[in-house]
C-alpha cells in the first residue's frame, strides 16, 4: 500500500512540474518553412524480385542382362538448408534371384538418414520387385555425391555377382539470398512541415516521465516475486519416455520389425550422445564402437553391452536377420537397463523448484 501512495506521489510531481513549465512558456506556434530537398525521394528500381529454380529429378538405371535391373533415384536435385530428400533404390530381378543391399550406416555421401523404408520381395507378373527408402537431412550447403550402390545377388545355382550404380547429385543451397543479404539505400529523413506546440510538448513529456515511474516501481515489485526456474529434463528421462513410447507404437504387432529395430537403437545413440558427449548418431557402428574403447564413461560390462546391442540391431536393419520374439523383447529390456544403469546418481530427487531474484 505503502509503495502505491509514492507511486502516485511521483506522477503528481512530474505532471505539477510539466504544467508550471508550459504555462511560462509563450503560447505560439513554430512554423518550419518548407524547402526544396526536404521531400522523400525514391530509390529508383526499388522492385524486389526473387528467382525460382525447378527441382530435378535425379536417377539412373542400371542393367545386367535380363537377370536384374537396379533404379536409383533422388526426390529433388536442388534443395535449401534443412530441407529432407528421399534416396530410393529400386530391384527387379528374374526369379529364383537373391538380393543383398548396402549397408549404408547412418550416413550417405555425407547426408544424414534420418528414416529408413523396405519393400519386397513382391511379385510383378514374372519379376520381383525390392524396393529402399532412405529419408536424408543435411544442413550445410554445397553439391553433395550419393555413391554408387552396391547390389549384390546370384541364382540359386549359380555364382555371387554385384551391380554398381550410377553416382547421384544434389545441390544444397542456403536460404539466404544475395537479394537479401545486400544493404539497401538509407531514405533521407522526413521533415514535419511545423514544430509542435510547445505546451503541448511539456504536457506529454510531463505525462511520460510519470509512466516511466510508474513502470519502474512496477518492475521493481515483479522483480521481488519468485520467479518460476523449470529443470531442464535429464537425458535418460527422455530416453525412456521414448522407448515407452515406441513399444506402444505397436510396430512389431503390425510386423514392422525392421522399422522397431531402427528406432529402438537411433534413440539409444541419442542418449548416449546427449549422456556422455559422444557423437554416436553421426558414427557407424564399426567407427562407434573403435571410439568406446577410448572413453572411461562406461565401465567393460557397459561396454560389452552396448557394443552387443549395436551390432545386433544392425544385423536386424541390413543383414535381412530375422530375430525371434524373445530376442526382441529382449533388446527393449537391454535399452531400459542400460540407460537405468548409466543415469546420473541423483543427489536430491527431481522437482520443480522457485529462485529468490536478487533486488
Amino acid at each position: 500500500m505503502k509503495a502505491h501512495i509514492a507511486l502516485i506521489t511521483i506522477f503528481v510531481i512530474f505532471c505539477s512540474t510539466a504544467l508550471s513549465f508550459a504555462q511560462s512558456e509563450p503560447d505560439q506556434d513554430t512554423m518550419v518553412p518548407f524547402e526544396p530537398g526536404n521531400e522523400a525521394v525514391p530509390i529508383a528500381g526499388g522492385t524486389d524480385t526473387a528467382g525460382s529454380a525447378v527441382d530435378t529429378l535425379l536417377a539412373s538405371v542400371n542393367k545386367d542382362d535380363a537377370l536384374i535391373t537396379v533404379t536409383t533415384s533422388l526426390s529433388k536435385g536442388l534443395i535449401t538448408i534443412g530441407d529432407p530428400i528421399v534416396y530410393r533404390i529400386e530391384v527387379r530381378s528374374a526369379e529364383n534371384i537373391n538380393i543383398e543391399f548396402p549397408d549404408f550406416g547412418d550416413e550417405v555421401g555425407g547426408l544424414i538418414i534420418t528414416d529408413y523404408k523396405q519393400e519386397g520381395p513382391l511379385k510383378d507378373k514374372k519379376q520381383t520387385v525390392w524396393r529402399r527408402e532412405y529419408t536424408l537431412d543435411v544442413f550445410l550447403t554445397g553439391t553433395y555425391s550419393i555413391p554408387p550402390a552396391k547390389i549384390a545377388y546370384k541364382l540359386d545355382q549359380g555364382d555371387a555377382k554385384q551391380l554398381l550404380t550410377a553416382p547421384l547429385f544434389v545441390t544444397v543451397e542456403s536460404i539466404i539470398t544475395d537479394d537479401n543479404a545486400a544493404l539497401k539505400e538509407i531514405k533521407p529523413p522526413i521533415i514535419p512541415s511545423y514544430a509542435m506546440n510547445r505546451k503541448m510538448t511539456a504536457l506529454i513529456t510531463g505525462a511520460a516521465l510519470g509512466l516511466v515511474g510508474i513502470l519502474i516501481g512496477l518492475a521493481i515489485w515483479i522483480r521481488r516475486k519468485k520467479a518460476y526456474v523449470p529443470p531442464p529434463v535429464p537425458p535418460h528421462i527422455i530416453a525412456l519416455e521414448a522407448l515407452k513410447k515406441l513399444k506402444n507404437q505397436g510396430l512389431i504387432e503390425a510386423g514392422k520389425v525392421k522399422e522397431y529395430y531402427f528406432h529402438v537403437s537411433l534413440i539409444l545413440r541419442r542418449y548416449i550422445e546427449n549422456r556422455f558427449g559422444l557423437m554416436a548418431p553421426e558414427r557407424t557402428t564399426e567407427e562407434f564402437l573403435i571410439d568406446l574403447q577410448k572413453t572411461t564413461v562406461l565401465n567393460v560390462d557397459q561396454k560389452k553391452a552396448l557394443a552387443q546391442f549395436l551390432t545386433h540391431c544392425d544385423m536386424v536393419k541390413f543383414a535381412r536377420y530375422e530375430p525371434a520374439q524373445e530376442e526382441i523383447n529382449a533388446i527393449y529390456d537391454t535399452a531400459v537397463s542400460f540407460v537405468e544403469q548409466t543415469k546420473p546418481l541423483e543427489a536430491e530427487p527431481e522437482e520443480e523448484y522457485y529462485e529468490e531474484e536478487e533486488d
